[in-house]
This record gives structure tokens, C-alpha cells and sequence, in this order.
């Protein structure tokens, strides 16, 4: 997870124009969830299918986890990751 979340930071530095990263790691029933959320550019369609991003689905699914951006109530991207505990 470690890797992720500097995966997602390093993308929102190089590409989303942030001045802001809100990190928060919750536990809901048997799950642990991420929210990483800026307040960017958001992302862009071709954006979902670069190298960072498809590195950091592929770290999520060796943990059986799941993400899903949205797009941010600041106007940027929210990353939501949920993982089985």
C-alpha cells in the first residue's frame, strides 16, 4: 500500500496541478479504505491507462483490493481504495 499511495502522490505532483492532497485510511467492516483526493485538474480519459497507473492496479489486485477515481468535490480526482482484511 505503501507503493500506491507514492505512486498516486507522484502522479498528482507531475500531472493533476494540486495544491492540495488529502490522505485519509479508514477501516469499514472487514476492509480497509483509502481515500486520496486533490484538488487538480482531474484526470483524463487517457490518463486512466498510463504506466503509473497501471502499476498501481496491478499492486491492488495482487492484494485482492479494488480502486475507483471519481471525481473530486474540489475539483480534482478522488482515488478510492478498498482492500480486504
Amino acid at each position: 500500500m505503501y507503493r500506491v499511495l507514492q505512486e498516486l502522490v507522484n502522479n498528482i505532483v507531475k500531472h493533476a496541478n494540486a495544491t492540495e492532497v488529502n490522505v485519509l485510511l479508514s477501516k469499514k467492516e472487514n476492509n480497509l479504505v483509502f481515500f486520496v483526493e486533490d484538488n487538480g485538474i482531474g484526470m483524463q480519459n487517457k490518463s486512466k491507462k498510463g504506466h503509473g497507473v497501471l502499476n498501481i492496479k496491478s499492486r491492488i489486485d495482487m492484494i485482492k483490493g479494488s480502486i475507483n477515481y471519481q471525481p473530486s468535490t474540489n475539483s480534482g480526482t478522488t482515488a478510492i481504495i478498498t482492500i480486504p482484511v
